[in-house]
């Protein structure tokens, strides 16, 4: 019987680790996976906007977010200077 009822408690907790990674980790994937979809739209021009990750923690998911935030940010720099830098050429020719 102790061999019965450490099965099912042992059944108990794999169901509830498998329900909150799930919650956590399953939730937050999509909204960097929509982030990353994005920024390759405006890094193709095929969107003239990209929108910041809200980060809410700081794991590797944040972690990630953050990394992409970060070349988000510095990818619209780039590309404004370079859109300055040709308004400048055009006006010189």
């Amino acid at each position: 019987i102790f061999i019965i009822i450490s099965f099912f408690i042992l059944l108990v907790i794999l169901i509830i680790v498998y329900v909150c990674v799930k919650k956590i980790v399953g939730s937050r994937i999509p909204i960097i996976l929509k982030s990353l979809e994005n920024f390759f739209r405006f890094l193709n021009h095929e969107k003239n906007e990209v929108d910041l990750i809200k980060i809410k923690a700081d794991d590797e998911l944040g972690k990630m977010g953050k990394m992409i935030n970060e070349n988000i940010l510095a990818t619209k720099k780039g590309l404004e200077q370079d859109n300055q830098a040709v308004k400048e050429s055009v006006q010189t020719v």
